[in-house]
């Protein structure tokens, strides 16, 4: 039996409501750096964003109707079944990360703390209803423990 080939990258693609405003928001919040894009013929919606962060990538459109997305539309308030997590070498690093996507509109659903499994972590949602949860080594010296 052949072994299978296992893949190089796992790149999130995300579903939005208003892709023109997430385009302007992940470069924002995130310092995403905008690869490329294509707009519909309708010259609003976005049928294609391609976001880089450093080595790390995301894509990116609009609900597209005509596409039958009707499985990935976002819903603000859905639960999701998916979290990105993004791995920093230090909770410094978390902090100004945080600090700049709260201030374009991002909000924490999980505080910030020192897990028991031995990480720095906690979630925030974009407007557009994903969810990114941002981990580090802990903050302080001592493990968290649940005892």
């Amino acid at each position: 039996m052949a072994r299978p080939k296992r893949p190089k990258a796992l790149i999130p693609y995300l579903t939005v409501e208003n892709g023109a405003e997430a385009l302007t928001f992940y470069q924002q919040a995130f310092g995403a750096r905008l690869v490329s894009h294509q707009v519909a013929e309708d010259e609003t919606r976005i049928i294609h964003a391609h976001f880089k962060i450093g080595e790390l990538e995301f894509m990116m459109s609009d609900h597209i109707v005509e596409v039958n997305q009707e499985r990935n539309i976002p819903n603000k308030s859905q639960n999701r079944s998916m979290i990105m997590y993004w791995a920093f070498d230090s909770h410094i690093d978390v902090d100004g990360f945080l600090e700049n996507a709260l201030d374009a509109g991002c909000e924490i659903i999980y505080p910030f703390v020192d897990m028991f499994w031995g990480e720095y972590y906690g979630e925030i949602k974009d407007p557009f209803g994903h969810i990114w949860a941002l981990v580090s080594p802990t903050k302080g010296k001592r493990k968290v423990s649940l005892i």
